[in-house]
């Protein structure tokens, strides 16, 4: 079902930049985890075959190999040197950690030399710990009320730890949060006496480093434990270089345990590339949710980010105008001027 859905999201995307195009001349590659066994990726295929998408024009690809191959297209001065080699790629994402050892033989070919290993080690066990010391602290119940109930102040609470979750400062000093009105008045109903380090004070609340990096620590040291054991392996012991990626490697204190742990190791983590800015168009006067009913997507913009400033530092500036029968987006990248346009012909 997820898989027809972002099927038919994509073609419907492409249509509109291409209306003559037909589904038979796409290829479509989904990727899977590396960690998986041959039953898991044989599930994956005959879902997508169930989903509407014919064999012959079905890819399966590992996600770390996908993402070594981005790596080694848009930041080209860091991978020429890997031509001939061999090195580790961690895909920390939100489920997992999948751990992949590679070699280069060319420039536009990836080897896989050792079994992926990996684990339950990914930014949503983060996720978890938090949500927990939040019940702990304001009362059993009160996040899966909110999410039932007030579903954006649920998701403002989580976007707003996941920018905290990438910065420096988030094991090194007191984390302080903004708690959504609607989640205080559950609260009041629930709350009860602790004997936690957190403390709230008016709408905000106020956790120890201490507890927070407990948090991180779930998922890191695992983390840790499978690249020491990896590394006694011989085909890995003489590697010289880490690739991080995926979603959760933007967290700093990830990057900087790993930097600790592999001192004589070259720690590689590329950044976000480009932001994608999608626009849609609803029947509802006042749409809350893109997965609405008559919410439709009718256009989607690129704007390649800032390299020289950290991902969630960077600010895009959204503009609409509307002509006859035509609309027009500009997006602007605020701290360098870098502007993308697209027009939307709405006959």
């Amino acid at each position: 079902m997820s898989i027809e859905y972002l099927k038919d999201q994509l073609l419907e995307a492409i249509k509109l930049q291409t209306p003559d195009i037909k589904e038979s001349d796409i290829q479509i590659v989904l990727t899977v985890l590396a960690i998986w066994d041959v039953g898991a990726t044989q599930f994956m295929r005959e879902a997508a075959e169930k989903a509407g998408i014919h064999n012959e024009r079905l890819m399966l690809a590992f996600e770390s190999e996908v993402a070594a191959l981005w790596c080694a297209l848009h930041y080209k001065s860091d991978f020429e040197q890997l031509i001939g080699s061999r090195y580790i790629v961690i895909d920390l994402g939100g489920g997992t950690a999948d751990i992949t050892v590679h070699e280069r033989p060319s420039d536009n070919a990836i080897k896989l030399i050792h079994q992926p290993s990996g684990g339950a080690w990914g930014g949503v066990k983060v996720d978890e710990q938090f949500y927990q010391y939040l019940e702990k602290v304001l009362g059993n119940g009160v996040i899966e009320e909110l999410r039932k109930n007030n579903l954006d102040d649920y998701y403002k609470l989580l976007r707003t730890f996941e920018s905290k979750k990438r910065v420096d400062s988030i094991i090194s000093a007191r984390l302080t949060l903004t708690l959504p009105h609607a989640l205080l008045k559950i609260t009041k109903d629930k709350r009860k006496q602790t004997d936690q380090s957190g403390e709230t004070k008016g709408d905000r609340i106020m956790i120890d480093p201490a507890t927070v990096k407990g948090w991180f620590d779930i998922v890191v040291e695992p983390l840790i434990k499978q690249l020491n054991h990896l590394m006694k392996k011989d085909v890995v012991a003489d590697i010289e270089t880490i690739m991080l990626v995926g979603g959760f490697a933007e967290c700093k204190y990830v990057q900087k345990r790993l930097k600790e742990e592999l001192k004589n190791r070259k720690l590689i983590v590329p950044p976000e590339a480009v932001s994608v800015i999608a626009v849609y168009k609803s029947v509802s006067e006042n749409p809350k949710y893109i997965t609405g009913i008559g919410c439709t997507r009718i256009g989607t913009l690129w704007i390649e980010n800032n390299k020289d400033i950290p991902l969630h530092m960077q600010e895009k500036e959204v503009t609409f105008m509307f002509g006859n029968t035509e609309i027009f987006v500009y997006v602007k990248q605020t701290e360098t001027g870098r502007e993308e346009r697209l027009t939307l012909d709405c006959l």
